[in-house]
């Protein structure tokens, strides 16, 4: 087998080698190629963002499916109490993340999950122009603040 050099950076003409596992030999395959089956296999990251105005008292119920989420609320005054509601556990996927901001102060904030097991990391209130993310674990169908 021949030794293959070493590289700092590629071209454009570059090719990766790789086994085929079907015919058992050597191949080169291009950047676009290899970029393609990249992203046909890596679970998409962005955030899709849910906008919100609550009022006191509030239920905000964040979209039940399996997107990563970024809840923008934007209450017009600052609110003295407020519910977020998760995406429940038969929805949710595993290290799913919500993201979520306020621009007005929430004094007491209260985050539920339906089915999920424990919530952990939530504060109890929030400033105006905070935010915190909350990840899922499917193992325990718990969220966990990171």
């Amino acid at each position: 087998m021949p030794r293959l050099s070493r590289a700092d950076s590629f071209a454009s003409g570059d090719l990766f080698v790789g086994l085929s596992g079907d015919n058992q030999d050597y191949r080169g395959y291009s950047a676009s190629v290899i970029s393609t089956w990249v992203n046909s296999i890596v679970t998409d990251y962005r955030q899709v963002t849910q906008k919100n105005t609550p009022a006191d008292g509030a239920t905000v119920a964040v979209t039940q499916d399996s997107n990563n989420r970024w809840l923008l609320l934007k209450p017009p005054a600052a609110v003295a109490t407020l519910t977020v509601q998760l995406p429940a556990s038969d929805v949710a996927t595993d290290r799913q993340e919500v993201t979520i901001t306020t621009t007005a102060q929430i004094a007491a904030l209260t985050v539920t999950a339906s089915g999920s097991t424990a919530i952990y990391g939530v504060p109890a209130a929030m400033g105006a122009e905070n935010s915190f993310t909350l990840r899922y674990d499917a193992d325990d169908l718990s969220w966990y603040r990171v």
